[in-house]
């Protein structure tokens, strides 16, 4: 990708032109920008999933990690509501970040625009995630995943390092549920994504944001596998998710509830692992 610069020809007789950049045009132009990637489009500040990651949010339960998608209503209640899996269709699978990275994106956005209404809001997250300007999000839906029933949408499709490679690793990857990821890969390149109008997929592991003056690195991106587990945390709408007053809370670990048997020495060691824990109600995390 290289940013495009824009040749002003000037020439007799002067023709005056508008010089106003649509979102339309910026759009496009990030599409025709991402279509073609170097060694220099190369992120090696991934977000990395593994075990002790304390950027992340995990249940320590289950081990399962704590993932985010920004969608419609109408498309959360047709595809998810009530639902404990995706569905097993390549076409049609489940793309999403790791909390709480746009979170994050967005609450800096506002600390330096505090007054930036709704609308603009949700540009500037369209911009970060390399969304249609016209496409629609009202929610932000926190769903507990397995990090084996994730992968990333790169050549080499491993979520536990933090850069992808340009090229495919002489050993063929493989991901569960897809029965040729290579072919998966490129069928997303070139039929997905390449099809005018477009979007502007990088295939390296972050979104393009085609918004940001400095760098098209947008925040990291995954795939549930086909049949993924998951469950449903929470639905926030857009503004009330990214004004929340905490980032994410310091422990956050769904605990089934206790044997009333346990011996006092399991009670102190789980009071001292989970200080965190009600004392009024043991199974109940804050």
């Amino acid at each position: 990708m290289k940013i495009k610069s824009i040749l002003l020809i000037l020439a007799l007789p002067v023709v005056f032109m508008s010089c106003v950049v649509t979102k339309t045009s910026l759009f496009e132009r990030a599409v025709d920008d991402a279509a073609v990637v170097e060694q220099s489009d190369v992120y090696d500040k991934l977000v990395a999933i593994k075990k002790g990651n304390e950027s992340l949010v995990w249940d320590t339960q289950t081990d399962r990690v704590l993932v985010v998608m920004w969608k419609s209503r109408q498309s959360f209640e047709k595809f998810y509501k009530g639902k404990t899996a995706t569905g097993t269709d390549t076409k049609y699978l489940t793309w999403v970040t790791t909390a709480p990275q746009v979170k994050q994106f967005a609450k800096d956005y506002l600390s330096k625009f505090p007054l930036a209404p709704k609308d603009e809001v949700d540009l500037r997250l369209k911009q970060y995630l390399g969304l249609k300007p016209e496409w629609t999000y009202d929610v932000f839906v926190e769903m507990w995943v397995a990090p084996e029933d994730l992968f990333r949408p790169c050549p080499d499709p491993e979520i536990d390092d933090t850069v992808c490679e340009l090229a495919f690793p002489e050993k063929t990857p493989a991901v569960k549920g897809i029965d040729c990821y290579p072919c998966f890969y490129k069928d997303l390149y070139f039929n997905d994504f390449r099809t005018r109008p477009g979007t502007p997929w990088t295939g390296l592991g972050y979104t393009y944001d085609w918004g940001s003056r400095e760098s098209p690195f947008g925040a990291s991106e995954f795939i549930m596998i086909p049949g993924a587990a998951y469950e449903i945390e929470r639905v926030v709408d857009t503004m009330d998710y990214i004004k929340e007053k905490e980032l994410k809370p310091k422990k956050y670990t769904k605990l089934k509830r206790r044997n009333p048997n346990a011996t006092d020495l399991c009670t102190r060691l789980e009071r001292h692992q989970y200080g965190y824990l009600r004392r009024s109600s043991p199974s109940i995390v804050q």
